[in-house]
């Protein structure tokens, strides 16, 4: 459950970082 969490988090962090 933790580690889910952490992937979605990277995922929307790396989401963030494709917008300008």
């Amino acid at each position: 459950a933790d580690a889910d969490a952490d992937a979605d988090a990277a995922q929307a962090l790396t989401h963030l970082q494709h917008l300008p």
